[in-house]
This record gives C-alpha cells, structure tokens and sequence, in this order.
C-alpha cells in the first residue's frame, strides 16, 4: 500500500503493521481508538491516555531516541509535523514513517482514516469517525437550540499560561472549538495561532469568562491585576482538561462539549 501523509511524503507500507510507534500522544490515543493497543510497541513520555498507553516502552519525548525506536524494530512509525528529520533517519534504516499535521476538526477525521487505512482496519476507522460526527452535529444542533451563536455570542479568554497571559489564536483546534461551541474566542483576530496578552488588552477586552487549560484558578486569583474582570467578579472562571482541547484526536469531541457546556453556563 502507498499512501500519501500530511506532510506530502509518499509512504509505501509492506502488509499490516504488528510494531507500530507513536510519536505524538494525538497518535497514540488514535491507534487505541482504533484497537491497535496491542501492537503499539513504543510511545512518548508524553502519553498518558488511555491509561494502558503508560506502560508502554517510552522512546524520549519531544525528541525522539533514533537509536532507542530502532532497538524496538517497528514496521510502522506515526510522527507529527517536526518530526522531519527523524522520519529521514527512519526510512534510510527501512522503516516507514507517517508524518500527521491536521489543522482542524476536518482533517483530524481525515487523518483518522488515513491511519485505519494503514493498520489495516478502515472499517473501524470509518465508524470511529462517523461516532465522532454523530457527536460534533448533536452538539452543534443543542448549540443552535439554545440560541448560542444568534446575535452575540458570549466570549471567551482562554488561558494556557497565568504568567505570560498565553492564549490560542486563529488556527488552533481551541478556537475552532469554541466557536463550534457557539462562544467568541476573544483572540480569534490574533495574527499568530498563540498570543501573549498583556493585563490591559485582557481588562480592555473584559470576557464574559475564562477558561483554565493548565493553570488552576488560585493561580488566576493571586492575580490581583486580573481581580477587576467581570468573569472573576463573577465567577465565571471554568477549569478544561488541557488534552481534550489540543491534541488532534478522537478527545477533541469531549472537549467541544467542554466548551458547550462553559458557554451555556454563561448565557
């Protein structure tokens, strides 16, 4: 089989995978949803879901060990975007390597098919997606009944870092999340997929919450500068699972309706 990965990278793979690594934990996540666990046989520190995937071998973590992936010898490496040079290596020692980069909720199903292609199980795949769809539209027709989305919308700042005030632009499943969710993301006009806000702009903006993808909230609390905003005086300050909302998986549904429910707890 010779498939083509997001990377643009023909990839020609000999039979169905029995070793296969993941580079990501979007990936990992994607090859148990799809009954591959078994023949997972390397994965990052990173990967922590689903609970099993933590006993695997661990092969380094944004870095991957060439020489530990070899040690392993997979019929199948899933990378990511940046994961160029490794994929290089790999195939130069006769192992093939898919390279993912969905950029939207779209693509992420895309990507789901293409790997249930690879594994030789599109028939899980295909329904894995039609699962995920079936989700995406009931939320998107209780969004549409609530009255989410008509008129304005309630905003929202997403916070990924207290510190910094770090937040997701344009471009990023989170924003493509909660405006699916009927909210406004209050950085959606950002020029780069993620922004750091100063106190000003944030108190300027003044959005009808926040949402905690990391910190918790006694960290936003100590905040003092923060201490005037209507979400905080109103306690509307809610608190996300951060690997629901930004790795490209089949989670990506549980935290749309994360965001659904923060938005209809504001209106």
């Amino acid at each position: 089989m010779t498939v083509v990965d997001d990377a643009g990278r023909r990839v020609e793979i000999s039979g169905r995978p029995s070793r296969i690594i993941s580079l990501a934990p979007s990936n990992t996540e994607i090859l148990y949803a799809l009954g591959q666990g078994p023949k997972v046989v390397g994965v990052t520190s990173f990967c922590n879901y689903p609970p099993e995937a933590r006993e695997v071998e661990k092969i380094g973590d944004l870095v991957p060990n060439v020489e530990k992936i070899l040690t392993l010898d997979p019929d199948l490496v899933i990378g990511i975007k940046g994961h160029e040079e490794v994929a290089d290596r790999l195939v130069q020692a006769g192992i093939p390597v898919l390279l993912l980069d969905p950029k939207n909720f779209a693509q992420v199903l895309e990507d789901i098919r293409l790997v249930s292609r690879v594994v030789g199980s599109p028939e899980r795949g295909e329904a894995l997606c039609e699962e995920m769809s079936r989700e995406v539209e009931a939320v998107r027709k209780e969004v549409a009944g609530s009255g989410a989305g008509v008129g304005k919308r309630p905003s929202l700042f997403v916070l990924l870092d207290v510190e910094g005030l770090w937040t997701a632009g344009p471009g990023t499943f989170i924003d493509e999340l909660v405006t699916m969710a009927g909210g406004e993301n209050i950085a959606e006009d950002a020029k780069e997929q993620y922004v750091q806000y100063s106190v000003e702009t944030l108190i300027s903006k003044d959005p009808d919450a926040i949402v905690l993808t990391g910190p918790n909230k006694k960290d936003l609390y100590d905040k003092t500068a923060l201490t005037g905003l209507r979400a905080i005086k109103e306690n509307k300050v809610f608190e996300v699972n951060p690997d629901l909302v930004s790795r490209p998986g089949p989670r990506l549904v549980e935290g749309l309706k994360e965001f659904a429910r923060v938005v209809e707890s504001i209106e």
